[in-house]
């Protein structure tokens, strides 16, 4: 096995969108099992959650990319919902504000949130400021017409 394919192994975020669907072979039933789950979902209300655990290398992270590149493949989910990934280690992550600007980061790239992270770094001296991060990500999330 070559080196480049090893270092991939515990690294499925490092593969391409198309590498990784084309390599998604086991875990197909859970896969079937949850995209089903969410493309039927009107999200409406809260919806069913999963908790996806295992030990290193069985697939949890490589099972959510492909439901995650699922959703981005697909016409009608792609235009209600915004998967929002988070790389495996995230110690900067440690108040609630951190979150939301993560979330914030992420979000620039989708048209519709361009100038959200100025948007909540000018709200930084607020007392709320947790509050009012979530506030404007939900704004625009909500004028965009889609869940994340």
């Amino acid at each position: 096995m070559s080196q480049v394919k090893v270092s991939l192994i515990y690294n499925p975020a490092r593969l391409d969108r198309k590498e990784l669907i084309e390599s998604f072979v086991v875990r197909t039933r859970i896969f079937n099992e949850i995209f089903k789950d969410i493309k039927s979902s009107e999200m409406i209300h809260p919806e069913q959650h999963y908790i996806i655990q295992g030990i290193r290398g069985q697939g949890k992270t490589t099972l959510l990319l492909r439901i995650v590149y699922e959703i981005m493949n697909d016409a009608e989910l792609n235009k209600r919902l915004i998967p929002i990934v988070f790389n495996e280690e995230q110690y900067h992550i440690t108040k609630l504000y951190k979150l939301w600007e993560s979330i914030a980061e992420q979000l620039e790239d989708i048209d519709g949130f361009k100038g959200l992270s100025n948007e909540l770094e000018r709200l930084e001296d607020a007392d709320d400021y947790e509050y009012l991060c979530f506030e404007a990500i939900e704004n625009r999330v909500k004028n965009s017409s889609r869940k994340i």
